[in-house]
């Protein structure tokens, strides 16, 4: 009844690639950023990974042997990277080769704490001391900052401690309830500092936005207050000397009580100014020092409590 017949070709591929792999990836913070490592098994796999950021492209890196891959199961690739701070979920691609197919690894999510850096003086002057303060949020982060000058990291304690409770090392600091503090001298000129998270467990490394300071040529002072007697008798001569440091300054040191002046002198050689007075009431005094300056920089005392009887 029917007539033989045959259909057009149809054209039939056999893909060869019938090996499976498995695609797996991890980080580890480092000062200012984070590695991630993507590990494809099996060992003989070749081929590129892609990481993504939230479905985005961070960078795409071909495999290499490396002795760091896991047991020697799988090549592997790492990548640094700086991440803005928040939230993220990672992910890697293997794009897979002649032999094997690709495949995707499980997300992961990192975390990126913000840092805000602060400083206790801006502009400074030579030989001020400033405290830097670096804040990290969340504040839970635990783990080291490190405190840049441009390129070279800084020498903080070399005037004072960074804190009552916290020895520095160097320009790398630990945290403390979310804050690490570098006191730090700098050179006169203008500087961009930077504080630099490495990172923790739960955290990924990050780094605050550069910090523009500046140090002034002019000199930085410090003045202290004494007195001769204290306790003093109401009617007698109190005598008030005020040192100021560094030596040989020039120029006119106030005295203040509370916030009433009652005298000022002008600094001598060996940077003393000294004012005599018969006129305090019975009472306690709070007393400071205020030195102008005069070709360098202003300081005041600390209080210095003058007793009257």
């Amino acid at each position: 009844m029917y007539n033989h017949s045959s259909s057009a070709a149809l054209p039939q591929t056999v893909n060869n690639k019938t090996n499976t792999t498995t695609t797996a990836v991890s980080f580890t913070p480092v000062l200012g950023g984070v590695i991630l490592t993507a590990v494809v098994s099996p060992l003989t796999a070749g081929g590129t990974v892609t990481f993504l950021d939230n479905g985005s492209l961070i960078r795409s890196a071909n495999l290499n042997v490396q002795p760091t891959c896991v047991s020697g199961t799988g090549q592997c690739v790492n990548i640094e990277v700086t991440l803005t701070p928040g939230s993220r979920t990672i992910t890697a691609n293997y794009s897979g080769n002649g032999s094997y197919v690709g495949s995707s690894s499980l997300p992961i999510t990192v975390n990126e704490a913000s840092i805000v850096l602060t400083s206790s003086s801006n502009p400074s002057a030579t030989g001020q001391p400033i405290t830097l303060t670096a804040t990290l949020s969340p504040s839970n982060a635990t783990g080291m900052v490190e405190f840049v000058d441009g390129y070279w990291s800084l020498t903080c304690g070399n005037s004072a401690p960074c804190s009552p409770l916290i020895e520095c090392s160097g320009g790398v600091v630990p945290l403390s309830n979310g804050q690490a503090r570098c006191v730090a001298n700098l050179v006169p000129g203008p500087h961009s500092i930077t504080a630099v998270y490495g990172g923790d467990s739960r955290y990924g490394g990050s780094a605050s936005p550069a910090l523009a300071h500046t140090v002034t040529t002019q000199v930085y002072t410090t003045t202290t207050l004494s007195s001769f007697p204290n306790p003093s008798i109401v009617g007698n001569s109190v005598t008030f000397t005020a040192t100021v440091s560094p030596y040989s300054q020039s120029g006119t040191v106030t005295f203040v009580d509370g916030g009433t002046n009652i005298g000022s002198s002008s600094v001598t050689l060996g940077s003393t100014a000294q004012f005599a007075t018969k006129t305090l009431s019975v009472g306690n005094h709070s007393i400071t020092a205020v030195y102008s300056g005069g070709p360098n920089g202003s300081s005041t005392s600390a209080k210095l409590i003058q007793v009257v009887q």
